[in-house]
């Protein structure tokens, strides 16, 4: 008799067959929020190139490294080289996150060295963007104009 309930049970089915073992995960809550945090899509879009496993595996690890600062739902990447142009690759990044999306874009003669000055600008437009809401946030609080730590009802009045 299989425990039903558990993560992994088996049902067996009733027939005149012999019995199938059927695998049933269940999927709670925190199963379902352990799985979706943090993932991410990655959209790479290549222009003046061939698509290559390696171009793909270092625009994921670069842009894992913002995954912590944001919560970002889908990066858009596209991936040039511009013929006679110096410096011939260039890397524009569009970044879904809620609220005003950041973009990037960036040139260098290697593929490698334009992603990572679109991950730095990315990283500082992110942390810059952090930094004004707790300056503002302190600055409110400073000012007595959080209503709800003020002990009246009233916004922006003071004790």
């Amino acid at each position: 008799m299989p425990l039903l309930g558990t993560e992994d049970s088996l049902v067996r089915h009733p027939s005149s067959k012999p019995p199938v073992a059927v695998g049933i995960r269940t999927l709670t809550k925190t199963n379902y929020e352990k799985l979706t945090k943090g993932n991410m899509n990655i959209i790479v879009k290549y222009c003046g190139l061939t698509k290559r496993a390696v171009w793909e595996e270092l625009v994921e690890t670069n842009l894992k490294k913002l995954q912590n600062l944001a919560a970002i739902a889908t990066a858009r990447v596209t991936l040039e080289w511009q013929r006679g142009i110096k410096p011939a690759f260039r890397v524009l990044a569009e970044l879904e996150v809620p609220g005003p999306d950041f973009h990037a874009e960036a040139s260098d003669h290697t593929l490698a060295a334009a992603l990572v000055k679109v991950v730095r600008n990315l990283e500082k437009q992110i942390r810059s963007r952090k930094n004004r809401r707790a300056d503002k946030w302190k600055t409110n609080v400073r000012l007595g104009l959080n209503p709800a730590r003020t002990s009246s009802g009233s916004v922006g009045a003071r004790a």
